[in-house]
């Protein structure tokens, strides 16, 4: 879940104990994530993020009725500074920082305190 340079160990009992560990880990984001499929809070999520695209200016775009010149001048018309999004913060919020393993695992948990999880 990160990519810090560690020792390497070769001790058995630490493989040992690495490897449960990333397979708990593994399977519970299994079930979180089958959760989110089945309850629908994944299409949900999707259907949030690209519903623009549904409006008239993401319909020109996806038709190709709009060239790229087009949609510079419609940008500076109509004063569209679009910010990144990727995700809600504390999920991965953190650019270019990796989460530690407590973290995500206690998000995880929280997501599954959440009704309909």
């Amino acid at each position: 879940m990160d990519a810090k340079v560690r020792r390497q160990s070769t001790d058995k009992y630490d493989l040992f104990y690495g490897h449960i560990g990333a397979m708990d880990t593994m399977a519970l984001s299994l079930k979180v994530a089958a959760r989110m499929i089945e309850g629908g809070e994944l299409d949900k999520r999707v259907a949030k993020r690209y519903a623009g695209w549904n409006g008239e200016l993401g319909q020109q775009i996806l038709k190709g009725q709009m060239s790229l010149q087009e949609l510079a001048k419609y940008a500076e018309q109509h004063q569209l500074a679009p910010q990144h999004q990727s995700g809600p913060p504390g999920a991965a919020g953190r650019v270019g920082k990796s989460l530690p393993v407590r973290q995500i695992r206690r998000e995880v948990l929280q997501y599954k305190q959440c009704p309909g999880a």
